[in-house]
C-alpha cells in the first residue's frame, strides 16, 4: 500500500502490490467525530477497472476487518482478526476462514468430534442440530438432523422446497486428531441443481496458550451461494468460540 494521505480526518491508501483487479484501488478511511464522544468512520474502495466476482469477496473481508477494528477501538482487545479472517488470496479454488480461541487444541477437538461437544453448538442461526451417529475415521460418517426453528429459516426451508427437518451426513475423509479433519458434505438442497459434494478441511494449530482454527472450504457452484455459504460457516466457527467461552468460564 502507499499511503496518500494521514491525517486525524482522513487516510488514504493506493493498492500497489496484489491480486491484478486491486492494483491502482483507491481505499479511504474519512473519520468524522460525533457525540458523547463517538466517531463515524466512513470507508471507500474505489477505482476498480471493471466489476467482478471478486469485489464480493473482497467487501466481505473489509466489512471483517472493520468490525475487528471497531471491537479493538471500543474494547482495547486488539488482534489482527479477532473475528477470524476470510482469504482467497492463495488457491482461488479455495476459501480460508481463521479464528483463534483461548483454550487448548484438545478442547477445540473435542467439541468438532464428540455428539457431546457437537451438541453444544453445531447449529446454524435459526436452526437446531441433534447429532444420530458419529463413525470418526476415513470415510466413516457423521449423521445428524437439522430442524429449522426460527421464523425466517421456516419460511427459507419452505420456498425452497425442502422439509422442516431433515437428515444430514458428512464423510470423513481425514481425521488426524487432534490437529486436522477433512470431509464431504452433500449439497443437495439447491433448487433446479444437481447434487455435488462439498470439501471442507479443518487445521487447528496450537499459539501458545491458544489455538488458531483454520477452516479451508471449496467455492460453491456460483458466487451467490458461496456467499451466503460463508456467512453460514463464519457464523458457525463464532458459535463455536462461544461454546469454549462456556466451558472455559
Amino acid at each position: 500500500m502507499q499511503v496518500l494521505s494521514d491525517t486525524p480526518d482522513e487516510v488514504v491508501w493506493r493498492v500497489t502490490d496484489g491480486p491484478d483487479s486491486w492494483i491502482g484501488t483507491q481505499i479511504t478511511f474519512s473519520l468524522r467525530p460525533g457525540g458523547r464522544g463517538r466517531t463515524t468512520l466512513l470507508f471507500t474502495h474505489a477505482d476498480w477497472p471493471q466489476a467482478s466476482e471478486f469485489m464480493s469477496g473482497c467487501s466481505t473481508n473489509w466489512g471483517a476487518y472493520l468490525t475487528s477494528l471497531k471491537t479493538g477501538a471500543e474494547s482495547d482487545a486488539f488482534a489482527a482478526y479477532p473475528a477470524g479472517e476470510i482469504s482467497r488470496w492463495g488457491d482461488p479454488d479455495t476459501i480460508r476462514l481463521e479464528r483463534t480461541y483461548d483454550a487448548p487444541a484438545e478442547l477445540v477437538w473435542e467439541l468438532l468430534t464428540t455428539a457431546a461437544g457437537l451438541d453444544q453448538w453445531w447449529a446454524p442461526d435459526g436452526f437446531e442440530t441433534t447429532v444420530s451417529g458419529i463413525e470418526l475415521r476415513a470415510g466413516g460418517q457423521l449423521r445428524y438432523t437439522m430442524t429449522a426453528t426460527s421464523p425466517e429459516q421456516v419460511a427459507f426451508m419452505r420456498e425452497t422446497g425442502n422439509p422442516l427437518a431433515v437428515q444430514l451426513r458428512k464423510t470423513f475423509t481425514e481425521v488426524e486428531p487432534p490437529a486436522r479433519l477433512a470431509y464431504l458434505s452433500q449439497i443437495d438442497f439447491v433448487p433446479g441443481h444437481e447434487a455435488y459434494e462439498h470439501l471442507t478441511t479443518i487445521d487447528i494449530e496450537p499459539v501458545g496458550d491458544r489455538t488458531t482454527v483454520v477452516m479451508t472450504i471449496n467455492p460453491l457452484h456460483d458466487e451467490t451461494w458461496t456467499q451466503g455459504y460463508l456467512a453460514h460457516r463464519g457464523s458457525e466457527l463464532d458459535n463455536l468460540g462461544a461454546a469454549i467461552k462456556r466451558r472455559t468460564g
